[in-house]
Protein backbone atom coordinates (compact mmCIF):
# COMPACT_ATOMS: atom_id res chain seq x y z
CA UNK A 1 0.00 0.00 0.00
CA UNK A 2 1.58 3.26 -1.11
CA UNK A 3 0.31 6.76 -0.60
CA UNK A 4 1.88 9.76 -2.25
CA UNK A 5 1.78 13.15 -0.59
CA UNK A 6 2.65 16.22 -2.57
CA UNK A 7 3.10 19.36 -0.55
CA UNK A 8 2.74 22.87 -1.80
CA UNK A 9 3.90 26.04 -0.11
CA UNK A 10 7.24 24.67 0.97
CA UNK A 11 9.15 26.53 -1.74
CA UNK A 12 11.45 28.30 0.71
CA UNK A 13 12.40 25.01 2.38
CA UNK A 14 13.03 23.45 -1.01
CA UNK A 15 15.29 26.34 -2.07
CA UNK A 16 17.22 26.11 1.19
CA UNK A 17 17.49 22.34 0.87
CA UNK A 18 19.01 22.64 -2.60
CA UNK A 19 21.72 24.98 -1.27
CA UNK A 20 23.09 22.17 0.91
CA UNK A 21 25.53 19.61 -0.42
CA UNK A 22 23.68 16.49 -1.60
CA UNK A 23 24.71 14.33 1.37
CA UNK A 24 23.60 16.95 3.89
CA UNK A 25 20.34 17.47 2.01
CA UNK A 26 19.69 13.71 2.03
CA UNK A 27 20.39 13.53 5.79
CA UNK A 28 18.00 16.41 6.44
CA UNK A 29 15.30 14.90 4.24
CA UNK A 30 15.66 11.42 5.76
CA UNK A 31 15.43 12.80 9.30
CA UNK A 32 12.29 14.75 8.39
CA UNK A 33 10.69 11.74 6.70
CA UNK A 34 11.40 9.50 9.67
CA UNK A 35 9.86 12.05 12.02
CA UNK A 36 6.70 11.96 9.92
CA UNK A 37 6.79 8.17 9.78
CA UNK A 38 7.03 7.97 13.55
CA UNK A 39 3.80 9.95 13.83
CA UNK A 40 1.97 7.28 11.79
CA UNK A 41 3.70 4.45 13.69
CA UNK A 42 2.56 5.90 17.01
CA UNK A 43 -1.03 6.18 15.77
CA UNK A 44 -0.99 2.67 14.25
CA UNK A 45 0.31 1.15 17.48
CA UNK A 46 -2.49 2.84 19.38
CA UNK A 47 -5.06 1.44 16.93
CA UNK A 48 -3.78 -2.11 16.57
CA UNK A 49 -5.24 -3.34 19.85
CA UNK A 50 -8.69 -2.16 18.87
CA UNK A 51 -8.72 -4.57 15.92
CA UNK A 52 -6.73 -7.56 17.21
CA UNK A 53 -8.25 -9.81 19.85
CA UNK A 54 -5.15 -11.88 20.62
CA UNK A 55 -2.75 -9.49 22.30
CA UNK A 56 0.75 -10.92 22.35
CA UNK A 57 2.29 -7.56 21.52
CA UNK A 58 4.17 -8.95 18.53
CA UNK A 59 2.15 -7.02 15.94
CA UNK A 60 2.43 -3.78 17.90
CA UNK A 61 6.20 -4.24 18.22
CA UNK A 62 6.37 -5.09 14.52
CA UNK A 63 5.01 -1.78 13.26
CA UNK A 64 7.95 0.18 11.89
CA UNK A 65 8.88 3.11 9.67
CA UNK A 66 11.87 3.13 7.37
CA UNK A 67 13.15 5.50 4.74
CA UNK A 68 12.87 3.93 1.31
CA UNK A 69 15.83 4.00 -0.99
CA UNK A 70 15.00 6.12 -4.03
CA UNK A 71 15.33 4.59 -7.45
CA UNK A 72 18.25 5.96 -9.43
CA UNK A 73 15.85 7.39 -12.00
CA UNK A 74 13.62 9.15 -9.46
CA UNK A 75 14.20 12.34 -7.53
CA UNK A 76 11.69 11.43 -4.86
CA UNK A 77 11.87 10.51 -1.23
CA UNK A 78 9.59 8.21 0.72
CA UNK A 79 9.10 6.64 4.10
CA UNK A 80 7.40 3.27 4.39
CA UNK A 81 5.27 2.42 7.40
CA UNK A 82 4.34 -1.22 7.76
CA UNK A 83 4.97 -4.40 9.69
CA UNK A 84 8.17 -6.40 10.00
CA UNK A 85 8.42 -9.87 8.53
CA UNK A 86 7.90 -11.59 11.87
CA UNK A 87 4.52 -9.84 12.08
CA UNK A 88 3.58 -10.50 8.44
CA UNK A 89 0.08 -11.52 9.47
CA UNK A 90 -0.57 -7.83 10.16
CA UNK A 91 -1.16 -7.36 6.45
CA UNK A 92 -3.88 -10.06 6.53
CA UNK A 93 -5.51 -8.19 9.39
CA UNK A 94 -5.18 -4.88 7.54
CA UNK A 95 -6.39 -6.10 4.14
CA UNK A 96 -8.40 -9.18 5.05
CA UNK A 97 -8.20 -12.62 3.48
CA UNK A 98 -10.57 -15.10 1.89
CA UNK A 99 -11.74 -16.25 5.32
CA UNK A 100 -11.51 -13.07 7.35
CA UNK A 101 -12.76 -9.53 6.77
CA UNK A 102 -10.33 -6.60 6.74
CA UNK A 103 -9.74 -4.90 10.09
CA UNK A 104 -7.55 -1.96 9.07
CA UNK A 105 -5.27 -0.18 11.50
CA UNK A 106 -2.50 1.22 9.26
CA UNK A 107 -4.61 3.15 6.75
CA UNK A 108 -6.83 4.75 9.42
CA UNK A 109 -3.69 5.67 11.36
CA UNK A 110 -2.30 7.41 8.30
CA UNK A 111 -5.58 9.11 7.42
CA UNK A 112 -6.07 10.32 10.98
CA UNK A 113 -2.57 11.76 11.29
CA UNK A 114 -1.87 13.20 7.82
CA UNK A 115 -2.01 16.83 8.93
CA UNK A 116 0.33 16.14 11.85
CA UNK A 117 2.68 14.28 9.49
CA UNK A 118 2.94 17.23 7.11
CA UNK A 119 3.52 19.71 9.95
CA UNK A 120 6.09 17.40 11.58
CA UNK A 121 8.00 16.83 8.34
CA UNK A 122 8.11 20.55 7.55
CA UNK A 123 9.20 21.45 11.09
CA UNK A 124 11.90 18.77 11.23
CA UNK A 125 13.12 19.69 7.75
CA UNK A 126 13.49 23.32 8.82
CA UNK A 127 15.44 22.25 11.92
CA UNK A 128 17.69 19.85 10.02
CA UNK A 129 18.43 22.38 7.29
CA UNK A 130 19.58 24.83 9.96
CA UNK A 131 21.76 22.16 11.58
CA UNK A 132 23.29 21.01 8.30
CA UNK A 133 23.88 24.61 7.16
CA UNK A 134 25.60 25.43 10.47
CA UNK A 135 27.78 22.31 10.18
CA UNK A 136 28.81 23.33 6.66
CA UNK A 137 30.30 26.61 7.89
Amino acid sequence: MAVEITTRGLDELNRRLTTLVPQAARRALNAALMAGGRVVVREAKARVYTVVKKRTGNLKRGIRARVARPLQTQATAAVHVGVRRDAFYGMFIELGSSGHPARPFLRPAFENSIEEVVVTVAKRLRERIEIEAANAL
